[in-house]
């Protein structure tokens, strides 16, 4: 068995696991949950406790983490798991801090083929899509329903971009206590300051 830390990480909506390729060398075991097929009418809530399913357990030190969407599936996911730190990358607490949920009330009619187009956009090779159709479909309606209200026993540590359009700083309730120069994919674009960042937090944080 290994003795580094687990880090369970979140990727942002409609990525894959790929899409932390350039944290791969942090000192962490890491472990991508695959996305799963939302049901019908469900909330992000209830979404995120059968994503907790995924998370492995009893390992001795580990941490949750995501992105965007994914920061917010972590932080639902961490009320249940309990992990020795919570660490959020250009993420947010309420659905009044994300823009872009204008599109929630067409979303779901909007056809499963152009969720398929999403490899197409300049991001790593492989690192979107092969996530359900669905999923696109329900969760900006799924988000802009949600706020966070559970409790958690673990320290919080928030990175993001003093430039994020997606989730700007003005807009965030919670000041995040690491904020560097970047937008919203800071986890790509400014990997080495998030590399740093997860590798400080995994490595010091009690566990």
């Amino acid at each position: 068995m290994s003795d580094r830390p687990t880090l369970v990480l979140f990727p942002g909506l409609g990525a894959n696991e790929r899409f932390w390729d350039r944290q791969r060398g942090i000192p962490a075991d890491i472990v991508v949950p695959r996305w799963i097929k939302p049901e019908r009418r469900e909330t992000l809530v209830h979404y995120c406790e059968r994503m907790a399913e995924f998370v492995p357990r009893g390992v001795d030190r580990l941490y949750v983490g995501g992105s965007s969407f994914g920061g917010m599936v972590a932080l639902e996911v961490a009320r249940l798991v309990s992990p020795s730190a919570l660490l959020l990358i250009a993420s947010c607490y309420r659905a009044a801090e994300c823009r872009g949920l204008w599109m929630a009330p067409i979303a779901p009619w909007i056809p499963k083929f152009v969720f398929g187009l999403m490899p197409l956009i300049p991001v790593p090779p492989g690192a979107l899509g092969k996530v359900p159709p669905e999923l696109m479909q329900w969760a900006p309606g799924a988000i802009r329903q949600w706020n966070f209200e559970g409790h958690l026993s673990c320290p919080v540590h928030h990175i993001h971009g003093e430039y994020d359009w997606m989730m700007p700083l003005r807009r965030l309730s919670r000041r995040p206590d690491t904020i560097i120069r970047g937008g919203h994919l800071i986890h790509l674009l400014q990997a080495e300051e998030i590399n740093t960042f997860l590798t400080r937090h995994v490595t010091t944080s009690p566990g």
